[in-house]
């Protein structure tokens, strides 16, 4: 009698262990964190002391409750001055461009949203067709190009280098893109660069941007203790660049360029993050 009361109490604790790894393995794919980043600087204007910005990247295509719902009351909590989405909101192998499309409607009345596309919506069979769509749902498009966001008496310059779906940046193609961004950027504007990948935030430092913001690392996939991520497109195992801000080596405490690199909203290739929730960040510009 014993062995089958010793069975039973085996197949409940697998049955018990399961159970709590699948909410585990839920909850990490699913679960949103809020992260926040205050940047002190030294060349920040006045009148931008205390901008909020939020930071999203790599949605692909999904979800978060019904209409976005879970998402956007957590960003609306924060009262942000402005939305910046650096690409990757669709995902390459469904298509399905209406979650991005219905975060760009509920956030844009919050605050001016600035978009600009990832190497995932490179694959898109009409990639203009898609941008256009979105700023009909009221993001403001970046495609290698700028604009300027007024906040009280203050101005932020939002510039935006679009993904073009090569298999990595180049010095030169860096070259190219920036010059038609950066055009119509007056010397001592205060800039915000966004882009999607990170990996050459050596090379994103020369240009003139105090503050970049970046994504496509997915935070490492998994993120192991002490260690971070694990792995990373375009920068392979133990990315440097995958969560967070990092200054530029040739900058001091307070001085820039400074990137921010979001872990991302949703997978692609890979279904399942470990030890790194789905990533919202929040950016408060600090005068030093």
């Amino acid at each position: 009698m014993k062995k089958p009361k010793r069975l039973w109490s085996l197949l409940f604790k697998m049955v018990l262990v399961t159970a709590l790894l699948g909410c585990f393995l839920y909850r990490e794919n699913n679960a949103l964190k809020l992260s926040v980043d205050e940047v002190h600087l030294l060349e920040l204007p006045d009148a931008l002391d205390g901008i909020r910005i939020i930071h999203l990247s790599d949605l692909h295509s999904k979800w978060f409750g019904s209409e976005q719902q879970k998402l956007v009351a957590l960003i609306e909590k924060q009262e942000p001055h402005a939305i910046a989405i650096t690409g990757d909101a669709i995902d390459a192998r469904s298509k399905d461009e209406q979650p991005v499309l219905t975060l760009i409607r509920r956030l844009s009345p919050i605050a001016p949203l600035l978009y600009i596309n990832g190497n995932h919506e490179t694959k898109l069979r009409d990639l203009e067709g898609f941008l256009e769509r979105a700023r009909g749902a009221g993001a403001l498009v970046l495609e290698s190009d700028s604009v300027t966001v007024p906040f009280g008496d203050g101005e932020i310059i939002f510039v935006g280098m679009a993904d073009r779906g090569q298999s990595s940046i180049t010095p030169q193609w860096l070259e190219t893109e920036a010059q038609k961004a950066f055009a119509e950027v007056m010397p001592g504007s205060f800039v915000v660069l966004l882009v999607h990948r990170p990996e050459v935030f050596t090379h994103y430092a020369l240009l003139p941007a105090n503050l970049i913001l970046a994504g496509h690392a997915h935070g490492g996939q998994f993120r192991l203790p002490l260690i971070g991520g694990l792995y990373a497109p375009g920068q392979g195992f133990f990315p440097r660049f995958d969560s967070g801000l990092y200054r530029s080596e040739a900058s001091g405490e307070a001085a820039g360029p400074v990137i921010i690199v979001s872990r991302g909203l949703g997978n692609s290739i890979f279904p399942q993050r470990l030890f790194n929730r789905p990533d919202v960040r929040l950016v408060i510009l600090r005068k030093k």
